[in-house]
């Protein structure tokens, strides 16, 4: 449970030590004593700061191998653990979603902590610093709580987590409530780093390059504000929002905010590299999907980001590629990018009318991405999928451009009520539209809150 998490996420916070550069701190150094009482040094609250990231990038790999397989992605095919596949394809367990809940949360506790410490701050850090660390947090907040919104969806979440250990455990929500929550992290912390002035007082990481200073977080700020509008259909604030990040559709398609990995001491190495493949391979129904190019072969999505393997069958289904997306353990992974906000503004401008704006953003990610053919017109209704011929494009794209970084297919089309046509690798498999709440979450609680119960499979 939430109460259960905090001590691990506290003992995790990093202090600053002269063994450390400020590049790559030990995460996994520190107590709590040192961000309580106060007068706490600004180099003890920089340092736990600068590693609010850990949790969430250290959940995400989860989210794709689970969520990734629900969406029929990929799959997870551990010859070890065979009843894994059928906690994903055949009969979901309230624990398929407890990494998710206890690291996200974790990740919140995480930042209350620092958040506190701030408030209690020696002198020597300046009111802007202060606020930089602010938004920060705020926005890595609003991450993970985005993360098990996504997860849980309609078995709720909980939102008022500042609690003490022996308080009585806070309320599961709505998701709209959860929403709600959300949007308000992120307009604090844009009030928090349009105060910080310049620069942060800690050196965020480097899967931050470009956007490391308040003002170039703000423009993720407003990326990942502008993929809740979208799930949310506020198509007119998203638009706002994306005006106001870093969307460009004539930089690179990769450019944004990234979680970053390496083989450091106190460090993490990227958990979906697995060159050989020891479990995670392709879904034969996201390969067959691809589109052709115009001399005939496929999506260069397709090609690029997998590879051939010898042909193999586990628990039933059979592969014959790995993943090719992550090419070493340190690869990065990315928290949002430009190819993701192009495709949520064509998203948005389609479903606010404007059609041929949204044409536009379709064919800049299919040439640049896919090497597709532009549409050479908007196609109208139709199709076997939406109904839209566009509303279909945009969601073929996002599957293709977004694979295996983030369950995104399984959310999307979720959205669009189209979970119960994702295929089906062998009789009797199921999709399920979320998470149930965990065994920690339930059993404390008289009676189970709703979000307890299995959800029914499509």
């Amino acid at each position: 449970m939430i109460r259960a998490a905090t001590l691990a996420a506290l003992l995790m916070l990093p202090l600053a030590s002269a063994c450390k550069t400020l590049d790559e701190p030990d995460y996994f150094a520190g107590s709590l004593n040192a961000l309580e009482g106060s007068d706490i040094p600004p180099t003890t609250i920089n340092t736990a700061a600068q590693a609010m990231p850990i949790l969430t990038r250290g959940v995400m790999s989860g989210i794709v191998t689970t969520w990734g397989e629900v969406g029929r992605e990929g799959h997870n095919l551990d010859p070890t653990n065979p009843d894994g596949t059928a906690q994903r394809l055949v009969t979901e367990n309230r624990a398929i979603g407890s990494g998710t809940w206890s690291n996200a949360y974790q990740s919140m506790r995480q930042g209350n902590v620092v958040l506190g410490a701030v408030d209690r701050a020696a002198p020597g850090m300046t009111d802007a610093q202060k606020e930089g660390i602010r938004g920060w947090v705020k926005t890595h907040q609003a991450i993970a709580l985005l993360i098990a919104t996504n997860i849980f969806d309609q078995a709720g979440v909980a939102i008022d987590v500042n609690v003490k250990v022996d308080d009585p455990l806070p309320a599961i929500v709505t998701k709209a409530a959860a929403f709600a929550r959300i949007l308000q992290l992120l307009d604090e912390a844009r009030t928090h780093l349009l105060a910080a002035g310049s620069s942060f007082s800690f050196i965020p990481s480097a899967g931050f390059a470009g956007f490391n200073t308040p003002a170039g977080l703000l423009k993720v700020n407003r990326g990942i504000r502008a993929r809740v509008n979208v799930y949310l259909g506020n198509w007119t604030a998203a638009l706002t929002d994306l005006a106001a990040s870093f969307i460009d559709t004539t930089a690179a398609l990769s450019l944004g905010a990234y979680n970053t990995y390496s083989s450091l001491s106190g460090d993490i190495t990227n958990p979906l590299f697995d060159p050989v493949p020891r479990t995670q391979v392709v879904s034969p129904f996201w390969l067959a999907g691809a589109q052709l190019r115009a001399d005939g072969t496929p999506d260069l999505r397709s090609t690029q980001k997998t590879a051939l393997i010898t042909t193999r069958v586990l628990n039933n289904i059979t592969v014959d590629h790995k993943w090719n997306i992550y090419k070493s353990a340190a690869d990065p992974f990315p928290i949002i990018k430009n190819e993701e906000l192009i495709l949520l503004r064509a998203e948005a401008n389609l479903q606010a009318g404007n059609r041929a704006d949204a044409l536009k953003d379709i064919n800049v990610v299919r040439v640049k991405s896919g090497g597709l053919a532009p549409l050479a017109s908007d196609p109208g209704a139709g199709g076997t999928l939406t109904g839209d011929l566009l509303i279909d494009e945009i969601l073929y794209n996002r599957r293709y451009s977004l694979v295996w970084e983030g369950g995104h297919t399984w959310i999307d089309w979720r959205r669009y009520g189209q979970l119960a046509k994702l295929p089906r690798a062998r009789t009797g498999d199921v999709v399920f539209p979320y998470a149930p709440l965990p065994d920690a979450e339930c059993i404390p609680r008289d009676p189970d809150p709703a979000g307890c119960t299995i959800p029914t499979p499509l």
